[in-house]
């Protein structure tokens, strides 16, 4: 195979590798599972301390926060959270509810947060009303209502964006594809070569 028709191959099974990541978090959104059991998630940012639990399916992370009180010092950050889903200094010692929406495989490639500290604002669901494991599938629904452009609910549609990841699942999912197309290149050069006997 030339160069050039290497290149074609590659630029191609790229192409499928987005399309299909594109479809894992299109099917991640539309048709969420309820998430029920929970892992306890504890972090310390600066003098602000955050307690909460997250979700998570094969194609869904959900992780969802509020401020536990200022700390009287400066503590050493500590607890991993994810990039995409670090919640906003809090602006004073209110109570802060922040939560965040992953979707995507095999790593998270789009992302929804929501901050609030209004009390009657619903969503995010402060941490001890969220027994039921719904809360990702209103994540998933605002999520998608956003992308539609729909009217926005109380508590926001959230900010949306594409992460990083998003190019490295797609090249990941390229691997298949690549594969299967030079499988399919070698199969149809080897049967026009074949002449049946008689």
């Amino acid at each position: 195979m030339s160069a050039a028709a290497a290149a074609r191959t590659a630029a191609i099974a790229i192409a499928l590798g987005a399309t299909t990541e594109a479809v894992i978090v299109l099917v991640a959104l539309v048709d969420p599972p309820r998430i029920i059991s929970a892992t306890d998630v504890v972090i310390v940012r600066g003098e602000d301390a955050w307690h909460g639990n997250e979700r998570a399916s094969a194609l869904l992370r959900w992780i969802n926060v509020e401020t536990v009180g200022p700390l009287v010092n400066q503590g050493t950050d500590s607890g991993f959270m994810p990039a995409w889903a670090e919640p906003p200094p809090p602006p004073d010692a209110r109570l802060v509810r922040h939560a965040a929406l992953g979707a995507g495989w095999p790593a998270c490639a789009v992302a929804c947060t929501w901050t609030t500290d209004r009390a009657d604002v619903n969503f995010p669901p402060p941490i001890e009303g969220e027994t039921s494991g719904d809360a990702p599938k209103e994540a998933a629904r605002r999520l998608v209502a956003a992308l539609r452009g729909e009217r926005e609910p109380a508590g926001g549609h959230g900010a949306v964006r594409l992460l990083p990841a998003a190019a490295l699942d797609s090249v990941l999912l390229a691997l298949p594809w690549f594969a299967a197309i030079l499988m399919v290149r070698r199969t149809r050069r080897g049967g026009a070569q074949f002449t049946p006997p008689g």
